[in-house]
């Protein structure tokens, strides 16, 4: 921890029916876990100095997921039960005839056929697209309405890529069957029948918990290696919760694991539907991110793999200052859930801290062990240097032809359908953002979504741009793509294309948005 500038991890490992618990701090080592009866608490929920507990909350991001499954399977079966008569609702009903007209995707096909162990399986032929949702005042009918207009790189079912937007539609399924805010859904499937007494799932909920005294909610963080600073991360609240918004803590998390671990015991799920979460529905495009470790097979929020010939399921989850991880081996009886307050940084610690306690528990000899924590360091410093070299990386060798216009003439209000407004200004570039020339301004966006983003674009060559995005409060997950704009024959600025998504640069799919006249910008006021 010390090594990736953590405030706090909170462990849980889990072995046949025995819990341990411990919360280590930085500068401290996890030199061993202690039972839940003999509970220590160490380092920093709050910096400086308010300690963290395995009571304290954290946000379990992508985690997430695998109780909104659980929670569809469980509204699904109780739809049934008590609509006797009507249609049998199912996990392979198509996603259009649930939701009604607002739902479509890019494709026709995709549109009429789509169901939601699609989207729980990432196969919706959407690409991440996360900058295209959130922000004030926009609820899931927007994000709904927005899929059509987001550029797909695939067929329905034809290839796997992460996208967080469809457990948000399955947010929307299971709160249009069920008639009811999914947190009280998984209240009654989940945390009531497990004990998961201070789990919450949005941060409105979170701080009325730490108002009551129940559990302190713990600030995120993110460390900037430009200023060897720990910056706290802002917090942004939604609607939009079935990606990413459950807010728990190790001990409560801890019980969910155990549940898999022991075959659903205490959940009121059929053993049919508890079974289908694990089971594997579509080979990622990921590797095994350790050595001796298989591709990942992905399920219901749920990743299958094998590591040493051991099978073991898991998730990990990452959102602005904070990371998560929970795995186990079902064979074995053993598993661990990892909470931290920092993100990229935290990540890359827990990382080392879950394959120290794997190798340990599987009795791996030191030297056959792979240096994780080393190759945390090594990822995290080519990230730096990555994003310090972007320029020369993403234009190598740039004619010097001159704009088309003075830059102030490129600055207005731009919109796409999908990603909605963005309205450029004059300013000069921000402190980590590495410009060739710092006396130069910048187009400046700054875009409310889920997470705040700063979009800054830096004037290359002729109509060229480098598009340097970055969270508002800078953490190293920054991205540096190309940008352009065209000029239309009437000598003015007509569109902006940006290759906002990264996981389709290779497909040269740039997102456009047109430049929207004085006239029109009066009429939409604040995009």
């Amino acid at each position: 921890m010390d090594r990736f500038h953590v405030p706090s991890i909170s462990v849980a490992v889990l072995k046949g029916n025995e819990t341990y618990l411990d919360v280590s701090v930085a500068l401290e080592i996890l030199t061993a876990v202690v039972s839940h009866n003999e509970e220590q608490s160490f380092g920093y929920a709050v910096l400086p100095d308010t300690p963290a507990t395995p009571d304290t909350l954290y946000y379990l991001a992508s985690c997430t997921k695998s109780f909104t499954a659980a929670s569809l399977l469980y509204t699904l079966d109780n739809y049934t039960k008590a609509h006797p008569g009507d249609r049998r609702w199912s996990i392979d009903s198509t996603l259009r005839e649930i939701l009604g007209e607002d739902f479509a995707l890019p494709s026709d096909y995709a549109t009429h056929h789509a169901t939601p162990k699609d989207a729980l399986a990432h196969r919706l032929g959407l690409p991440r697209c996360d900058l295209s949702y959130g922000g004030e005042g926009y609820g899931m009918r927007d994000l709904i309405r927005s899929l059509r207009h987001l550029p797909a790189f695939a067929e329905l079912r034809q290839e796997w890529r992460y996208f967080n937007q469809g457990y948000m539609l399955i947010q929307a399924v299971i709160q249009k069957l069920s008639g009811r805010w999914i947190g009280d859904v998984h209240r009654e499937a989940i945390w009531g029948p497990l004990g998961m007494d201070s789990t919450v799932i949005n941060l409105t909920e979170a701080l009325d918990t730490d108002r009551q005294g129940t559990a302190r909610l713990a600030y995120g963080y993110s460390y900037n290696p430009f200023t060897a600073s720990v910056d706290h991360q802002p917090w942004t609240d939604t609607e939009l919760v079935g990606g990413g918004g459950i807010i728990s803590s190790v001990s409560d998390v801890a019980k969910w694991v155990r549940a898999f671990m022991e075959g659903g015991k205490g959940l009121p799920l059929e053993k049919k539907d508890f079974e289908a979460l694990t089971r594997p529905l579509m080979l990622t495009t990921s590797p095994g991110p350790f050595e001796h470790m298989s591709p990942l097979l992905y399920a219901m929020g749920w990743e299958e793999t094998y590591y040493r010939g051991h099978k073991f399921v898991t998730h990990s989850g990452a959102v602005n200052g904070y990371s998560t991880r929970m795995a186990f081996m079902p064979e074995e009886q053993w598993g661990v859930v990892l909470l931290s307050n920092s993100f990229i940084y935290g990540t890359m610690a827990e990382d080392a801290v879950y394959m120290k306690l794997m190798d340990d528990f599987l009795g791996v000899e030191d030297g056959q062990r792979e240096d994780v924590a080393g190759k945390g360091e090594r990822q995290l410093q080519s990230m730096t240097d990555a994003w310090k070299t972007s320029r020369d990386r993403v234009f190598p060798n740039v004619s010097d032809i001159p704009r088309s216009l003075p830059l102030k003439a490129y600055a207005g209000r731009y919109w796409n359908d999908g990603f909605r407004g963005l309205e450029l200004r004059l300013e000069s570039p921000r402190e980590f953002t590495f410009v060739k020339n710092r006396e130069d301004p910048v187009l400046r966006a700054d875009w409310r979504r889920l997470e705040n983003i700063t979009i800054e674009l830096e004037w290359v060559s002729g109509e060229q741009f480098l598009a340097w995005g970055a969270s508002e409060v800078f953490a190293l997950l920054g991205v540096a793509v190309p940008a352009e704009f065209r000029i239309g024959d009437d000598g003015r600025v007509k569109s902006l294309g940006i290759y906002i998504e990264p996981s389709i640069i290779d497909q040269k799919v740039m997102v456009w948005f047109d430049r929207v006249g004085d006239e029109v910008q009066d009429m939409l006021g604040e995009l």
